[in-house]
């Protein structure tokens, strides 16, 4: 699965992110370091939603460590703090499964959800990346499960909220309530329980 396109940026517009000076022409191939191409990927969006550099998971702590504080992220490490999460959840593999509906997709479709709200989460917890994120598709289960609306005990999707939705999404609802929950495990379990418990009613 290829992301490469063609783009076309003016020098003016590249200069300034980079940056180098006003009047400054590219010729040639030039190669920018870490912290210019970072600015170059965060301002035009270019970040992948495939593809991200391998990390390995015990290095993580130092890795977010030299990043900056997992309090308080900017754009650039909020991005290597998803892009650590998709690469140990995928892998950089083109397809996975949503851990919800147990369906596959791109993973383009998918985001690396976590099953405790990352705000309320403590920072070893952050780094538990193992156990804290879960693939859901973007076809309904995130956003369901981000609501309050599903939840997942002990191990299978679970209604939470009572409250009669449309016929559609109550059709979704009946087709993964029930499921398997892929992810879901004794290391996982406590962050789980922490959302199904703040969701209840």
């Amino acid at each position: 699965m290829s992301e490469v396109c063609k783009q076309d940026i003016p020098y003016a517009d590249l200069n300034k992110v980079i940056p180098y000076s006003e009047n400054f022409v590219i010729q040639g191939f030039s190669v920018l370091n870490e912290i210019q191409s970072e600015n170059v990927f965060t301002s035009f969006g270019f970040a992948s939603e495939t593809f991200y550099p391998p990390i390995n998971e015990d290095d993580l702590p130092a890795y977010f460590e030299s990043s900056g504080s997992l309090d308080a992220p900017s754009k650039s490490l909020s991005r290597k703090e998803q892009g650590a999460l998709r690469y140990s959840l995928f892998k950089n593999k083109p397809y996975a499964k949503c851990s919800i509906c147990n369906k596959e997709f791109p993973v383009n479709f998918l985001v690396a959800a976590h099953v405790k709200k990352r705000s309320e989460c403590s920072k070893e917890e952050r780094l538990d990346f193992k156990n804290i994120a879960t693939p859901m598709c973007k076809f309904g289960c995130d956003e369901l499960y981000e609501k309050g609306v599903i939840g997942v005990g002990a191990g299978k999707v679970v209604r939470v909220k009572g409250a009669k939705l449309t016929a559609c999404v109550e059709l979704y609802l009946s087709a993964i309530t029930g499921n398997t929950v892929s992810s879901w495990d004794l290391s996982s379990s406590n962050y789980y329980d922490w959302h199904l418990s703040k969701h209840s009613d």
